[in-house]
Order: C-alpha cells, then structure tokens, then sequence
C-alpha cells in the first residue's frame, strides 16, 4: 500500500515546469569588428506545453493479479517573467566570443564566421549551467499520516546543457538560426513534499531539443533592436523517478516552448565587421 501511495503521488508531481529553458538566439550572424562589445537585454512572452505518459507496475500480494499504474497529461501555460541577456566581444573579423544568461544559467560560447557576403552566416558553439533552489511549504498526506513542510528544505534544481546554433542574417535585415541541445537536469526535493516520503526521492531529466528563431534587426547607430519569434521542441524528453539508488518510473513525453521576444543590445561604434572586399574586374 504504501508503494502504490508513493507512485501515486508521484504522477502528480511531475516538476515540469521547473526544468529552465535559454529559449531566445538574440542574435545574428552578422560578426562584431575587432574590439568590439555588444550588450543585450531580451524580455519576452513565453508559453510552454508539455505532454508526459508513464506506465509503472506495483507489488500487490501473492495471490493477488499485479496492479499497473498509469498516467498521461498534459500541461500548458505562459509566463511573462521570461528575461534574458548577452554580452560579445569581437575577438577578430572571423570570431568572437559571448556570453548568454537566461535560466538555464550562463552560457559561455564561440561564435565562428561560416559565410560572409549578402548573407552572413555563422556557427556558436555553447555549454550552460544553473542551480537553483525553489522554497516550497504544504501539507501531504500518505498512509493517514498528514505531513507538513515550512519550506526550510528547498527544492534545488540542477541544469547542465551543450549544443550549438547555426546562425544567419541577410544584408535586408532578416535573421534566423537553428539549433540543438542536449540538456539534463536533476530535482533533489529537500523536505520530501512533492512526495510525502523521504528526502531519497528524486526526479532526473534529459531531453534532445531542437532550437528555431527568426526575426528583423533594425539598426540606428549603436542601438539595435531585434524583435524575434523563437521556438524550442523536444520531441523525445525523459524523466525518472528515483526512490533511492535506481531509477524505477520512467516518465516519456514531448515539451513544445515559444518565446516572442525582444532584444535591445547597444554595440560600440564599429559594431559590426567590415564589408567583404570585392574585386573590381573592369580595373585594370
């Protein structure tokens, strides 16, 4: 009884929301100069749905045909305190190096020039990292026993990812990029609320996600502003539920997150690189 009580709590308490997303690209392929700095601040809209089915068995006594749970759901919502930033440095005309902060923590990376003409394309390699803990108070019950958390053991949440974009901007001002993470990320509930037992219960996340952006720059000087329409989809996510040293509920599913955004970044004045030269065939 108290297994089939502790999975069934489990089913509820999927912590899907709490796995932090860098959803917005903020940014072109067009290269900085030399030199060069660009800081950026991206607010955004975000709306995030995800859908998780599991089937878990149960111990039932001998004797008895074997119980299975089941559950499948699906979650969906926005959130309008979605904040990102980014800061550049032209290191030469062909790369630079950034750094992105979102919730998925900082994410140091490369960006290396691919293409340079009209349409200026270019590759950024990134890794990101956060901890966060959530305070939670309430009140459980499992077996009869009403169990209640003040919130002094938080929930910590631990996020590790690594991929790339491919990004590209045309000499009109339209840009887009596509991308892929890996991402993982464990839940370590402190005070045994999400599951009214003990603090050895544990969720554990990793997902493959496909990243998509497109959007306008507009360019007055120093200043520019890149209204943008980015997407991240993971088509094959996976969580476990951990009562100890093996995982034994497998949560599978797919999680779809939009993020309309807008990037205001402030370049030095050499911004962007210089133009390709082109030879002139009609000199002689």
């Amino acid at each position: 009884m108290k297994v089939r009580t502790l999975l069934t709590l489990a089913l509820t308490a999927t912590p899907a929301c709490m796995v932090p997303h860098s959803a917005s690209f903020g940014q072109t392929g067009e290269m900085l100069a030399p030199g060069a700095f660009e800081t950026a601040v991206t607010p955004g809209l975000a709306w995030r749905s995800e859908t998780t089915h599991m089937s878990a068995a149960v111990a039932t006594p001998v004797g008895q045909p074997q119980a299975v749970i089941s559950y499948s759901g699906t979650s969906a919502g926005f959130s309008l305190s979605q904040l990102e930033g980014n800061v550049a440095y032209g290191m030469s005309e062909a790369a630079a190096v950034n750094l992105h902060l979102s919730p998925a923590g900082l994410q140091p990376g490369v960006k290396l020039r691919l293409l340079n003409g009209p349409l200026r394309v270019a590759l950024m390699p990134e890794v990101a990292f956060s901890r966060v803990n959530f305070a939670s108070s309430g009140t459980t019950t499992s077996d009869g026993v009403e169990r209640s958390s003040s919130g002094s053991e938080p929930l910590s949440v631990t996020s590790m990812q690594a991929g790339f974009k491919v990004l590209g901007r045309h000499e009109s001002g339209f840009y887009g990029g596509l991308g892929y993470t890996f991402q993982t990320a464990s839940f370590s509930p402190g005070n045994g609320l999400y599951w009214g037992s003990s603090s050895s219960a544990q969720y554990s996340y990793s997902a493959h996600q496909i990243q998509a952006a497109a959007g306008f720059e507009l360019v007055t000087g120093a200043v520019r502003v890149r209204p943008e329409l980015a997407a991240i989809y993971s088509p094959a996510l996976t969580y476990w539920l951990w009562f100890g040293p093996s995982p034994i509920i497998p949560y599978r599913g797919s999680e779809l997150l939009l993020f309309a955004n807008v990037s205001l970044a402030i370049a030095s004045p050499s911004g962007a690189a210089p133009a390709p030269r082109v030879a002139n065939l009609a000199s002689p």
